[in-house]
Order: C-alpha cells, then structure tokens, then sequence
C-alpha cells in the first residue's frame, strides 16, 4: 500500500518588524506636523500642491507598509501610487479653478448681502415712520429727546385724559421722570397736588429703530 504525497507547508502572511512600523508611524507624525506648518506659510498656489503631496506620500506609507502592499506584487503597488497620484492632479487642479474665480465669487456675495441690507433698513424705516405718525396723531403733545440732552418742546400743556409722547431721537438712553423716588435731582421734580408720579422706564435710542424708543403720559389732572 502506497502513501499519497502530502504536503503540510501552509502560505502564511508577511510579518513586518516593529521597528520598521514604528518608522512608518513616526514619517507619518513628521508629514502631519509638516502640513499643519506649511499652513502658517504663504506660498501662494504652491500650499495646495505641497499639502497634496504630503497626503500621496503618508497614503503611499500607509498602502505600503500598514497593508503590506510593499511585499505584494509590485504592479498591485505601482496601481495604489498611480492612482494617489492622479487623484492629487485632479483635486489640485480644481482647487486652483476656485481660487481663481473666489474674488468674484465674494463680490458678488457682498453686493447681494449691501442690497439686502439696505431694502431691510428701508422697510424698517417705513415701519417706524408709519409708527410715528400713527403715534403722534393720537397725541395731544409730541417731545423730542435732541442730542442736546434736551426737551423740544421744553414746555408743552395738555388737558387729563390727554396724552404726550416723547420720541428719543438721540444717540443716548434717556428716561422721563416725575417721580421723586427715582429723580437725580429732586429740584427738578415739580408734581401739582394729587397728581401721580410717572417715570417712563428706559427710552431706547430711535436711531436704532427699537419699538421702546417711544414713551408715553397720559395727563391726569386738569
């Protein structure tokens, strides 16, 4: 009885070395740190091919080395780095098109971004004028807050019932107080008898268009 050849030989993979990995791992913590560097550098057009060609070299280790194309067939190599390659030539050329055509690009977003701000600023001085004068026609007395930290009129006379409004036109905050708890000055308070103090809280700046820009007093005695 004959015996069949046998054989027990089995193909097992490539085992590379650790300090040939931990070489790899360090070139690829050099091209990291390289990229991050070119950054801060301002080669023009050259940055983008520099920081493509540092992405085809570490892809390349990793292929390589990690996944041990290295010892496989060289054409299985020669595909992995053709195609980085190529992928690095399409990818620059199309960033450069886009540099290229970006301060167009910005242009036009800053004149649509002016043209929308400017038909906002419109509306919303329409708005505030049509307020004004929806408020005014229903007062008996209109008070400008000036620059000039001043009242004008400075002295204006309306019956109870009868309403003032007082129109913060400057560039400040102001309020209108007639209460002596919350004057700075109480020389300035003057209450008639029985009538109740009235302080309008914070009268916002009308040059920013806020609907607090307005107070109001509705006269309470004759």
């Amino acid at each position: 009885m004959s015996d069949a050849p046998t054989n027990d030989e089995h193909e097992i993979g490539h085992v590379s070395p650790i300090g040939g990995l931990l070489g790899v791992f360090a070139l690829l913590i050099f091209f990291t740190v390289l990229t991050v560097a070119v950054t801060y550098v301002d080669l023009g057009d050259a940055n983008i091919w520099i920081a493509l060609g540092i992405a085809v070299i570490k892809g390349s280790l990793v292929g390589l080395f990690f996944m041990h194309l290295r010892y496989d067939s060289p054409f299985n190599s020669l595909i992995l780095v053709s195609v980085l390659l190529f992928l690095t030539l399409f990818i620059g050329i199309a960033l450069m098109d886009t540099e290229a055509y970006q301060p167009r690009i910005e242009a036009r977003n800053q004149a649509l971004i002016t043209q929308v701000a400017k038909a906002q600023h419109a509306e919303e001085a329409a708005q505030a004028a049509a307020a004004a004068k929806e408020v005014a026609a229903s007062a008996a007395a209109v008070v400008n807050i000036s620059d000039l930290l001043q009242f004008e009129p400075k002295v204006v006379t309306i019956k109870a019932g009868q309403e003032v409004v007082w129109y913060n036109k400057s560039v400040l905050k102001h309020t209108v107080t007639a209460d002596p708890g919350k004057a700075a000055d109480l020389s300035h308070v003057q209450l008639p008898e029985g009538a109740e103090p009235f302080d309008s809280d914070l009268i916002l700046t009308q040059k920013a268009r806020h609907p607090r820009a307005v107070g109001r007093r509705r006269g309470t005695r004759p």
